[in-house]
């Protein structure tokens, strides 16, 4: 048996932080996340967060890989 402690789940805001939204921020009082990034006008279409076309913050996929 190993010893190795379970993982802690990634919440949400910690998903879209890593996906460029650095101003994203929990709302309680609405109990949902405000989607957001410094760079563009981010938004949520269908539930998806979207970044502008352009943007520096959206994280690019290496090709090849």
């Amino acid at each position: 048996m190993s010893d190795d402690k379970p993982k802690r789940k990634r919440s949400l805001g910690d998903v879209l932080r890593s996906q460029g939204f650095d101003l994203t921020r929990y709302d309680r009082s609405a109990g949902y996340y405000r989607v957001k990034c410094s760079q563009c006008e981010a938004m949520v279409i269908r539930g998806v967060a979207c970044h502008e076309i352009g943007c520096p913050n959206k994280k690019r996929e290496q090709k090849g890989e």
